[in-house]
């Protein structure tokens, strides 16, 4: 559990950073709603590399990293259910 969480913060870590620096580094209402779309997106690909790696006969790696691909799907459900896309 401990390589899941390890993974999952820097997976977030990452993110976050890479949306503030998209943004200017501004916190504004449609950053937590990119934060959202990036966890979404980060979940679906790591979703794919735990597969590939459970493929690949590597189970510690692969469940370590189905967890946290899990774990990054909620926050983006969480996140983005918080900040819903507004126009305009």
């Amino acid at each position: 559990m401990k390589k899941a969480l390890r993974i999952f913060i820097i997976s977030e870590v990452i993110i976050i950073l890479f949306c503030f620096m998209a943004n200017s580094m501004k916190a504004v209402y449609d950053t937590g709603f990119t934060i959202g779309l990036l966890n979404l997106l980060a979940g679906a690909v790591m979703l794919l590399v735990s597969i590939v790696l459970l493929i690949a006969k590597q189970k510690e790696n692969g469940m370590a990293t189905l967890a946290a691909a899990g774990l990054i799907l909620l926050s983006g459900i969480v996140t983005c259910s918080f900040f819903p896309f507004r126009l305009g």
